[in-house]
């Protein structure tokens, strides 16, 4: 018989002053509201969730796809890197 992992109960939940809503995964979303700024890509392009990357399925591969993630992906790749000589 596979057991199933149990998943968190609530929809939302709150830590400390704020409110996080839960994704179908279980993964908390933080949402911004009128008193935060709102998270943008480096073209301007607002961003709606910075800690949680585009996937296959709820524990598949990261798809490419998701342009926020690469970007990412590529701006550490590129910080890292510094000339000898």
């Amino acid at each position: 018989m596979v057991k199933t992992a149990k998943r968190p109960s609530g929809k939302s939940a709150i830590i400390h002053d704020q409110k996080l809503v839960r994704g179908n995964g279980g993964e908390l979303h933080q949402i911004a509201g009128d008193d935060n700024a709102v998270l943008t890509t480096a073209q301007g392009g607002l961003v709606s969730d910075d800690q949680n990357s585009l996937r296959i399925g709820e524990r598949g591969p990261t798809v490419l796809e998701d342009f926020h993630f690469r970007e990412k992906i590529f701006h550490f790749d590129r910080s890292g890197k510094r000339r000898v000589g």
